[in-house]
């Protein structure tokens, strides 16, 4: 099933996955520039969605709630 954030600063875009995949994977990008801030995947060893950052980027607390709720 989809979920929508309607974030401010975030665009969440799934990523296309071979048919023998059982989870998503979600790119999540900044809204203003584009640019590829990380990855919602699922984490097995935790039995849940969990948000895989990319290098040397920060998040604000609005941006950290709206990943939340898509995680959630």
């Amino acid at each position: 099933s989809q979920v929508r954030v309607d974030s401010e600063w975030l665009l969440f875009d799934d990523v296309p996955v071979s048919p023998s995949r059982k989870t998503r994977i979600v790119r999540v990008l900044a809204k203003a520039s584009g640019v590829k801030l990380g990855e919602v995947r699922w984490y097995a060893p935790w039995r849940q969605y969990c948000f895989y950052p990319q290098p040397d980027t920060i998040f604000a607390g609005s941006c950290l709630h709206d990943l939340a709720v898509f995680i959630r």
